[in-house]
């Protein structure tokens, strides 16, 4: 019976040791080799998967920067191509660029933190918020609210126009 017990306790004791190890592994993150994105290219290699999309691209873009971050932190990021491609100006980490339609999700989770905040009200008139003289040459009598601008129905016209143009005579 002793003997039995003695054995019990030391069953329970690697039992529990073992509880322990796999907890404790389970809160190490797995290496980047080893993880993958929704479209399985393996983390190591995006950077060389978007290094591969741009070069194929090259003589029709001009320049991008990207970051590809998951919850433990930076997985990939570079900076692809010209600011500037005429004077030869690299793009790097003072390129400012356009916002488009890639950065709304960005803009939208910014601005209802805001209102989460208390900083932002989505139903005020947009002067409100903007500096002093910021919008001299628009004039309108209707405020513009942020849930105009963000569902685009601030009454703006807009000329819509490809993102990426092929040919050298397309707008002409």
């Amino acid at each position: 019976m002793k003997e039995t017990i003695k054995h019990l306790k030391q069953y329970m004791c690697l039992l529990i040791a073992a509880a322990l190890l796999v907890t404790l592994l389970a809160d190490i993150p797995v290496s980047a080799a080893g993880k993958k994105l929704p479209s399985g290219i393996g983390y190591d290699a995006i950077g060389q998967e978007v290094q591969n999309y741009f070069t194929e691209h090259e003589a029709t873009s001009a320049g991008l920067a990207y970051s590809v971050f998951d919850e433990s932190g930076d997985i990939a990021s570079a900076y692809l191509g010209y600011a500037d491609k005429e004077n030869g100006v690299a793009v790097d980490e003072d390129t400012v660029f356009e916002w488009g339609s890639g950065s709304k999700m960005l803009v939208w989770v910014s601005v209802m933190q805001m209102v989460e905040q208390g900083k932002l009200d989505l139903d005020e008139d947009i002067r409100n918020y903007l500096p002093e003289g910021f919008l001299t040459n628009q004039k309108y009598e209707t405020p513009i609210t942020m849930i105009h601008l963000m569902n685009h129905t601030a009454g703006f016209q807009d000329t819509p126009s490809d993102m990426s143009i092929v040919e050298d005579n397309y707008l002409t």
